[in-house]
């Protein structure tokens, strides 16, 4: 039988902090708010399969009613910490971003990743022979966003969460559209998330999936086939959207800008 340990980092959260099968517990604490559940879970790699995470996922679906799950899953602790290493801060030069991208790309990554969005779930998989698996769970997804390969898709989550103060909280979606980079898009966008019980949500948008100097997404993105990422001059001239939606009374807003003030040598 499987062992899952749980730990709990405050009591006035809804739910659990960190949850480790055949580990110990991740390197950063886990944030947990009411309402949602945002978290690691280490499994061990000879358990790390993908019956055990649908059933995993789906007992979580059907055990709390969460309207968002953003979960990474790593076979040990070290894995985990060498994925998300590399990034120190926002806006980090490109070189230093290209050293820890050649680091790590010839690495045979095993790792997943699940999202919901109000019960609408999405098992994201890397096998160690490169090739990536999608596995849908819960109810059917009815904005698309939710896709291994779709126009438009969630790539990354990231849970900002204030235990003291929840209102203070916000959440940053990292998605890639085929479509351009307009308002439209960017309110159709925000549309199909819809509201969450966040003070802020926060959209960040690209056209591929190179979030070279954003602190909070990963150094690439690893439910893809691995493909040569794009130079400094191409990553300089790129354009990037970024769109709010504050709760309750902020109006929503949508902007377009390229690199070239933001990206270093």
């Amino acid at each position: 039988m499987t062992k899952l340990t749980t730990f709990t980092f405050c009591a006035c959260l809804l739910g659990t902090g960190i949850r480790a099968v055949g580990e110990e517990a991740l390197f950063r604490p886990t944030e947990v708010l009411p309402g949602f559940y945002a978290g690691s879970l280490v499994v061990a790699r000879e358990q790390l399969t993908k019956r055990f995470l649908i059933q995993y996922f789906n007992d979580l679906l059907k055990r709390d009613n969460h309207p968002l799950v953003s979960v990474w899953i790593y076979p040990s602790n070290n894995e985990a910490r060498e994925f998300w290493s590399g990034k120190l801060s926002d806006h980090i030069p490109y070189h230093i971003w290209r050293k820890a991208y050649d680091l790590k790309k010839d690495k045979p990554w095993i790792m997943g990743r699940f999202l919901a969005i109000r019960g609408s779930g999405l098992l994201s998989l890397a096998h160690e022979d490169g090739a990536v698996e999608f596995v849908t769970l819960g109810k059917p997804d009815g904005t698309g966003l939710l896709s291994g390969n779709g126009a438009s898709r969630i790539l990354h989550v990231n849970v900002a969460a204030a235990r003291v103060t929840p209102a203070r909280s916000h959440v940053v979606f990292f998605i890639q559209v085929r479509s351009p980079l307009t308002v439209k898009t960017g309110a159709d966008l925000l549309k199909n998330i819809g509201d969450l019980p966040f003070n802020e949500v926060l959209l960040n948008v690209r056209n591929d999936s190179w979030f070279i100097d954003d602190f909070e997404f990963p150094t690439f993105y690893p439910f893809e086939p691995r493909r040569e990422p794009p130079t400094h001059e191409e990553y300089s001239n790129s354009k990037m959207m970024v769109c709010s939606h504050g709760l309750p009374l902020r109006a929503d807003s949508c902007s377009v800008f390229d690199r070239s003030g933001f990206d270093r040598p």
